[in-house]
């Protein structure tokens, strides 16, 4: 039973997942999670998974300050609330190879479960800030109340939250299309508003 980093074989493993990490981190599309070996509770001693899941967060981390700066591009730059809907949906993408990692089944079960509760608190957060940040302009002159309404309706009608829906936890997770209910929203929206510029993204 290998406990730690003392053997070879666990040495190969832990490399493995590191070096697939940092590549992940980089670019999510193109790096593949199948073929990393599955992992036990006993695998590696407590210290090592410490380590295991810190490079595990900073992948994450690094994916999120793209989709960050993603969402605040969006926000600037969709002039109608159908180019809105059509971000929000591409913003799904990077947001589902999370999860996919969040759940992948070579990670031992606790670590998985831990992944997942800290990935739904975050897109439910980044939902509501993105509610909130329209609804922060109620005040502001320079937004059309129903433009902003439409765009409220879309950011709610293509919620990040559907993410959580999604079935990414196969025995082979690997990169390629998402779920079908990735589409945005189909309902019509409502007449366009002469005052087409969206609310910037910010949160507080």
């Amino acid at each position: 039973m290998n406990r730690g980093m003392s053997s070879p074989t666990g040495a190969g493993l832990y490399e493995q997942w590191v070096m697939t990490l940092r590549a992940w981190g980089r670019d999510p599309e193109n790096t593949s999670l199948t073929g990393l070996p599955a992992l036990t509770d006993e695998t590696f001693t407590p210290d090592t998974y410490a380590r295991l899941v810190d490079h595990v967060l900073r992948a994450m981390r690094e994916v999120h300050a793209r989709w960050q700066a993603g969402l605040e591009r969006a926000f600037a730059t969709a002039a109608t609330p159908a180019a809105l809907a059509r971000e929000l949906v591409a913003l799904r993408v990077p947001l589902g190879r999370r999860l996919q990692l969040a759940q992948h089944p070579g990670l031992p079960q606790a670590i998985r479960t831990a992944l997942l509760e800290g990935l739904t608190k975050d897109i439910e957060r980044y939902q509501a800030d993105a509610e909130d940040a329209i609804r922060r302009q109620q005040s502001a002159a320079s937004i059309d109340t129903s433009f902003r309404d439409q765009m409220l309706q879309v950011v709610r009608e293509n919620s990040f939250v559907a993410v959580l829906g999604y079935d990414v936890r196969g025995d082979r997770p690997e990169v390629g299309a998402l779920p079908a209910n990735a589409a945005p929203s189909s309902r019509p929206v409502a007449a366009r508003s002469s005052h087409r510029r969206v609310v910037p993204f910010t949160t507080q």
